[in-house]
């Protein structure tokens, strides 16, 4: 049951997630964004602004350090080849640290019978529990998912909660659940 819900979950994640380009200094605010550029550079930190060719961030890390520097740097829209988000957080590497502790200690005190067996082999094992449980919960912290960019749209209008339009254009960007809030 676990295993299908974390698949099911996997596979949810892994949708692209819609952004109109006016509204992503709201959408992305105090999360950390991973960029990747046509030119192959990846570029990884906070987003700050856009204008109508351009985005701005606050970049703390990068894959070619000649090409875009640690620093605010504004880039050209259209050097854009892919946009990821993951939040900020540590929770991960915090649950599986202590899940990966206290299920090796577990264990181990259930075979030997005794609470007392953490003092040898199974204390040793229950550390390596815990570094393996720390490695786990980090990974899943990385977890990134995928930010498709969209138009806005002057013929979109929302009325009472829903979209309307004017356009067959308009209307598959509806019905494809890519308008922008």
């Amino acid at each position: 049951m676990r295993v299908t819900l974390l698949i099911l979950a996997a596979m949810m994640s892994a949708k692209a997630q819609p952004i109109a380009w006016d509204h992503t200094t709201e959408a992305l605010k105090g999360k950390f964004i991973l960029v990747k550029l046509t030119s192959g550079t990846r570029i990884g930190g906070g987003w700050l602004s856009v204008t109508s060719q351009t985005f701005t961030m606050s970049v703390e890390s990068s894959s070619n350090k000649h090409e875009i520097q640690k620093g605010i740097q504004t880039v050209a829209r259209s050097s854009i080849a892919e946009v990821r988000v993951r939040n900020r957080r540590v929770r991960g590497r915090v649950i599986g640290t202590l899940a990966g502790f206290y299920s090796v200690a577990a264990i181990g005190s259930l075979v030997s019978g005794s609470m007392e067996a953490l003092q040898g082999p199974t204390g040793i094992a229950a550390l390596g529990g815990a570094v393996a449980g720390y490695f786990i919960g980090r990974s899943l912290d990385k977890a990134s998912r995928e930010i498709v960019f969209i138009e806005t749209n002057p013929r979109l209008t929302r009325v009472g909660g829903e979209y309307s339009c004017y356009s067959a254009i308009c209307d598959s960007i509806v019905s494809k659940g890519y308008a922008a809030p």
